[in-house]
Order: structure tokens, then sequence, then C-alpha cells
């Protein structure tokens, strides 16, 4: 086991008066365990480009502002979890559509455990390392093949569990599905919902008519309905279920020096498949390079940390480079600015 160096376990002060410090140790502290609020987990893999970190799109029903960003995978802690590991595994397993396994995190953190605690939003967030697949380490069967071979750069869209499609009525709502997660698991109106699906399989109407109409089918298959103002005809709409709805849309893998290059988040980062990256603003808050003395704390934890577990010393940056000069390494991963036309939802 490689023990995490003493000075990333140095308290540092964050800015703006924030209660509480920073820091990256092999575990969390009492008090921060018992106060946390949300757990994730930053799974990372070893390149010949140096570290690389795997991130997750939030979908359309995270709101405009956070539509479309990368981060890190992580959510709230839920109500009767007292472990910020065992919330930040059920975030990965849930928000990954299972591409990460719940048990593959404690199996991950038998070796150079890694946990990184963010004052701001009491967010507890798991360094853990993605292993070659066919490797003989526990952690290495816990993540897909599909997620730990995707090249990097290359977004991995995640879906819902195929279901079998063996009559009208399970085609129907497979359907409803698909459409609904096209919108960010809503909300839609009804009725343009019902034209979508009657479009898509014309059979769907009939299975729709026989369950007592499109609200009465729809909540009898966990889809949530609400009449529009004061009753009115037309307005109704209609919802995936939290539980159902993906949070996450897709994966991505992208190199750590490259995220700490940036100097404002609301810069995307190009990449050649005419994809452009827009990190989410409270992961940017840590991880991006900023100014004065909201020079970031933890990414320069993370990116220590990171520094202890590439061996081999590939294209870390140490952050001391003149600004904009280009890394070796991802001189030909990126694509010049001028040529950006997507803004991070494209695929």
């Amino acid at each position: 086991m490689l023990a995490v160096s003493p000075a990333l376990e140095l308290a540092m002060v964050l800015p703006h008066g924030v209660k509480g410090s920073a820091y990256l140790s092999a575990s969390l502290r009492q008090e921060e365990e018992k106060t946390y609020m949300a757990a994730g987990v930053m799974a990372y893999r070893r390149s010949p480009g140096g570290i690389e970190v795997l991130l997750g799109r939030q979908s359309l029903r995270q709101g405009k502002s956070r539509a479309g960003t990368w981060s890190f995978i992580g959510g709230k802690r839920d109500p009767g979890e007292n472990s910020s590991a065992g919330t930040a595994a059920r975030e990965a397993c849930e928000e990954s559509m299972g591409h990460v396994t719940k048990d593959w995190l404690a199996a991950a953190r038998l070796n150079n455990p890694a946990v990184l605690w963010q004052p701001v939003g009491s967010y507890a967030v798991y360094l853990a390392e993605v292993e070659r697949p066919g490797t003989a380490s526990v952690s290495a069967s816990g993540v897909s093949d599909l997620v730990a071979r995707l090249p990097t750069g290359e977004p991995l869209t995640l879906t819902r569990p195929h279901v079998e499609e063996s009559d009208d009525a399970t085609a129907s709502l497979a359907h409803a599905h698909r459409i609904l997660d096209d919108h960010g698991g809503g909300p839609l109106l009804l009725s343009r919902f019902c034209n979508t699906l009657y479009e898509r399989l014309p059979s769907s109407r009939d299975v729709v008519k026989q369950a007592g109409g499109a609200q009465a089918w729809c909540e009898a298959h966990n889809l949530h309905t609400a009449s529009g103002p004061e009753e009115t005809r037309g307005q109704e709409k209609v919802w995936l279920a939290r539980a159902d709805a993906l949070e996450v849309d897709a994966l991505l893998w992208l190199p750590w020096v490259l995220l700490q290059s940036r100097r404002n988040y609301q810069d995307p980062i190009p990449l050649p498949n005419r994809l452009d990256v827009r990190i989410h603003p409270y992961f940017a808050r840590w991880v991006l390079r900023s100014r004065g003395v909201e020079r970031s704390v933890a990414g320069n934890l993370v990116r220590q940390h990171f520094d202890r577990m590439d061996r081999a010393r590939h294209e870390i940056s140490d952050l001391t480079s003149a600004p904009g000069a280009p890394f070796n390494a991802l001189a030909s991963f990126m694509k010049s600015p001028k040529n950006v036309r997507d803004t991070g939802r494209a695929l």
C-alpha cells in the first residue's frame, strides 16, 4: 500500500471565510464523517500521457446552468446513510448506470486510499484508480470494460438498461422512457409526449386507450403527470419518476493536466471529435487555475496525489509553466478554439 504523503494532510484555509479547511487524506476525519452532506468519486487511470479522470455529463434535468457540464460523479447524502464512502459508491453506481458497481470503490480503496474533503458543500470526494481490464487486481472487475477501455476524449452515452420489448405494452413503455430521456426526464406536455409516442410506435395508441387514457396509463407505469393551470385541457404534463430519470447522460475520460490548464471554466475545452467540454461550476471552483487568493487549494492537493500515483511522472504539470504554454502530450489532443462549434451537448 502506498501511503498518502503527510504534506497532503495539511489543512489549507479556503477563501471567502468558509468554515473549515480542505484536506486530502487516507480517510475522512470523524467530524466530517458525521456531518458530510454529499459524496462522490473521482475515478482515474494511468496512461502514457499521464493521469486521466472520469467525468460525467449532467443531463438536461439538472437545469440550464448545469445541463451539459462535466464533473466527477457524486451526489447528496440520502437519509439514513452514515458512511461517506457508501454514499459515494451508491452515487457512482447509480449515475454510471451500473458501469461502476457498488462494490468497486471499497475494493479500489484497498490500495492507495485517498479522499478529498471540501468544506464548500461539505463534500467528500474519493479518489480511486481504475485498473486495466484483465489485470489481477480485485478492483479491475468493478468497472465495465466499456468504460475502462473507453478512448480518451471519446464520450460514452448512457442509456436506460434495455427492456425486452416482447409485446405492444412493453414496447410502448420502452419508447415512453426514451422520449422522456430525450427531454431530460421531462416535464413534457402530455399531448406532445403522446403524439411523439404514437408516431414512433402506432400500436401504442391502442395500449394507452385500453388503459383508460394517457394519464391513467402514465400513472400505472410510474410516469408522473400533473394537470394544467385551473385544469386547462391540453396543458397536462408528464415526467419520469426521479429514480428513473438519468442524472448523468454520458461518461468521458480527460487528462487531469488538461483540466488544470484552464483559467476560466466558462471557456469550453475543445476536442478533436467536435465535442466541447464545459466544466461544472462547483467542480471548476477547485480544479481549475484561478487568480490571486482563489488559487485552487483542493486542485493542488489532488495534483500532488496524482504526482505520487503517476510513478513514471508522465506530463503532470506543476502549473509553473508560462500561461498558455502547450503540453506536448496534449498538443494533438485538442483542436484550435477557432474551430469550436458545439457547446457540449452534441455527441
